[in-house]
């Protein structure tokens, strides 16, 4: 995702949720389980096999929200914070880069 769609995403689930976050996940998850029991009810028997996990389900982190992304990575509240501003990103990933790249013994400025 590029960094300015990101950091809109951020800037949006902070209005929406304030700074840090009041727990988005628990809202979402009561809709998800409405949905789960209108599902079991609505499904019927069948002999066909329907894969219930599409490629995008496997390959997706399971984070919806920008804030538990940044958090997965080990950062802070106070860190995730900073990155509604979009320069951020470009002082805090570039040294980091920098590093995984002499870790794989490659050398580089």
């Amino acid at each position: 995702m590029p960094i300015k769609a990101s950091t809109d995403k951020l800037v949006r689930e902070v209005h929406r949720f304030g700074d840090p976050p009041i727990s988005p996940t628990l809202m979402e998850e009561d809709e998800i389980c409405i949905l789960k029991t209108n599902r079991e009810e609505q499904q019927t028997l069948s002999d066909k096999f329907k894969s219930k996990k599409s490629k995008v389900t496997v390959k997706s982190s399971g984070h919806k929200f920008q804030w538990e992304i940044m958090k997965s990575f080990g950062s802070s509240d106070i860190e995730i914070s900073k990155f509604q501003d979009p320069y951020h990103w470009l002082m805090y990933f570039p040294p980091m880069a920098v590093e995984d790249l002499n870790a794989f013994g490659f050398g580089c400025d």
